[in-house]
């Protein structure tokens, strides 16, 4: 069964400016927040707010917090200016789109006109929209209802910003007829105008169409409403829980969509138990095999293995010989600290909800006792190794442990509030990269020169190769990740910088990993071959392009095709020792 995710899903901007907006003064401050009326609709994600003392209130006479939230879809001005008297602080998470609908209306009042407004009655948008009009608003909902409408004179049209692009279309041209010099506003979303696009486009060429959203989310009953009209197989949900694997016997092709309102991780979730039920229709042979790639996937084996071959690509640019001792510590390493995070990451946050689908959240016992195991045999074979090893090797792993403790008694001091280093801003995306850099370029020259002599010249270009190409993965990661990592208060760099500049960042980055081996080349610091390694940039930016366009969609498949970046040089470069392709 294939599975196809529409590339105009997830959060639409006004809605990720408004959780970004309300999970910074949530993670700032410990006091309870209101929102007048729900934030968004999408209850999955509301649940998740009230966890972080986000709650809803109806009225300005409600508000007993200090701090209030006007939600995304705006509210009339009479219910602005009694929260204006109150003494309270005011954030106002409007959508944009919806402000200038706003202010529109507020000009075109002023000069006389009528107030024409396309959508849905009793929406939380619309009655925001009908207050600016002031009493001379009219909704309607149909081209027909055009002509019930009374003598107004002077017409302003506009259409609430998620309604149906193609009937305000008929709308518009029904409103020139009837009022030949009326104001006329395009104010549908453009988001808004992608998705019902691409969910008509996909609703033609899949079996079965599955839109994730709230049911009380105005956008996403349009959008399976849309879809029904061209495919007889559509399910509205909310989460994965919803899907019955017998309404999806005998179908070759699904597509997903997602209201503006429904959270990346959440669409995660459903691509997953759609894979799952995909899955079970296939011969067993292929079931075993695929579960054992998710399983390796899930416990870093494969990633962990992709660390032991960065060791050996590390000692191949500092013209060494491999040792398959330091490959196997970096391996048992990597996989340690990596499920150590995941386990505490997990386990000490009050948002379990969203890692529930993770292997290592479902088989935690398990996953602790690979941690220790791994943790152990690295140690050990460490000391096998050497002293300047076993000590290199027990530092990192302190290192690793003492990331996550709290350092820190409670504070409200503002220099101090970071109680452990993993509340750092960017001390995640820094820390990973420091830790494979020094396993697995250091590492391999602690026996000739940790305490004995600076680190040569292939020490430094394999570091730096090293640390720059794992903090780009790690950058990869924190995007595929944002909405998760937000709730749950990481200040990963995508989050510091917004998603928006984010996108962008990791081009200089591929620019500067391309740079070290060159450099590293033309000034004969490192083997020819190792020129090869330019592979790493190149295919970095190939599965970058693939991401954005929503073609890596799960998070195995996500994780294989990324991580394969550690495996790409190494195969590459024992080829052309093989003399299997073109050396330089």
């Amino acid at each position: 069964m294939r599975i196809t995710i529409a590339q105009a899903s997830g959060f639409c901007m006004g809605v990720r400016m408004a959780m970004n907006t309300i999970l910074k003064h949530a993670h700032e401050s410990d006091e309870p927040i209101e929102t007048l009326g729900p934030l968004i609709h999408n209850p999955q994600t509301m649940e998740l707010l009230r966890k972080k003392n986000v709650t809803t209130v109806k009225t300005p006479a409600e508000v007993t917090a200090s701090t209030v939230v006007i939600r995304t879809h705006g509210v009339p001005p009479d219910i602005r200016g009694q929260m204006e008297a109150r003494p309270v602080r005011i954030v106002d998470a409007t959508c944009p789109h919806v402000k200038r609908i706003h202010k529109i209306i507020g000009q075109y009042y002023a000069k006389g006109y009528a107030i024409v407004i396309f959508g849905d009655k009793g929406h939380a948008e619309v009655v925001g929209l009908l207050g600016c009009a002031k009493g001379k608003g009219y909704l309607i909902q149909t081209p027909d209802q055009i002509g019930k409408l009374p003598g107004l004179g002077k017409v302003c049209l506009v259409a609430q910003t998620t309604q149906n692009l193609s009937e305000y279309e008929r709308i518009k041209e029904r409103i020139r007829a009837q009022y030949a010099d009326a104001a006329i506003f395009d104010t549908i979303c453009r988001a808004t105008d992608q998705r019902q696009a691409e969910v008509v486009a996909l609703s033609k060429s899949s079996d079965a169409v599955v839109v994730v959203g709230g049911k009380n989310s105005a956008n996403s009953t349009r959008l399976a409403d849309l879809a029904r009209a061209s495919c007889t197989h559509v399910f509205h949900i909310e989460t994965e829980a919803e899907l019955n694997p017998a309404d999806f016997t005998g179908t070759r092709s699904v597509a997903i969509a997602s209201g503006a309102s429904t959270p990346s991780w959440l669409l995660n979730r459903v691509y997953e138990r759609l894979s799952e039920i995909a899955d079970h229709q296939r011969p067993l042979y292929q079931r075993i095999f695929i579960e054992s790639v998710k399983i390796a996937v899930s416990f870093n084996i494969y990633l962990a293995f992709g660390a032991a071959l960065a060791a050996w690509t590390a000692s191949y640019i500092q013209g060494m010989s491999a040792n398959y001792l330091h490959m196997a510590i970096a391996w048992l390493y990597i996989n340690s600290m990596y499920i150590l995070n995941h386990l505490t990451n997990i386990t000490e946050n009050q948002y379990q909800e969203i890692f529930k689908t993770d292997y290592i959240y479902r088989h935690r016992k398990i996953s602790i006792l690979l941690c220790m195991l791994t943790g152990l045999l690295s140690i050990a074979l460490a000391y096998q190794s050497g002293l300047s090893e076993f000590i290199l090797l027990l530092v990192a792993s302190f290192a690793g442990i003492l990331y996550h403790m709290k350092l820190l008694p409670k504070n409200n001091l503002p220099f101090l509030r970071n109680r452990r280093l993993k509340d750092i801003t960017l001390s995640k995306d820094i820390g990973i990269a420091m830790a494979w850099a020094v396993i697995c370029a250091v590492l391999p020259n602690a026996g000739v020169s940790l305490f004995t002599s600076l680190p040569s010249s292939g020490e430094i270009v394999a570091f730096l190769f090293i640390f720059i190409l794992v903090f780009i993965r790690t950058i990869f990661r924190d995007l595929y990740d944002i909405q998760r990592d937000n709730i749950v208060g990481r200040e990963t760099l995508p989050i510091v910088l917004g998603k928006k500049l984010s996108l962008l960042f990791p081009y200089p980055l591929l620019v500067l990993c391309a740079l070290v081996p060159i450099a590293g080349f033309f000034t004969s610091l490192i083997p020819a071959n190792s020129l090869l390694l330019l592979v790493c940039p190149a295919y970095l930016l190939l599965v970058y392009h693939l991401f954005i366009k929503n073609k890596l969609a799960g998070w195995a498949v996500f994780s294989l095709v990324l991580d394969f970046t550690f495996y790409a040089p190494f195969l590459l470069i024992l080829a052309a020792t093989a003399g299997l392709v073109p050396g330089l």
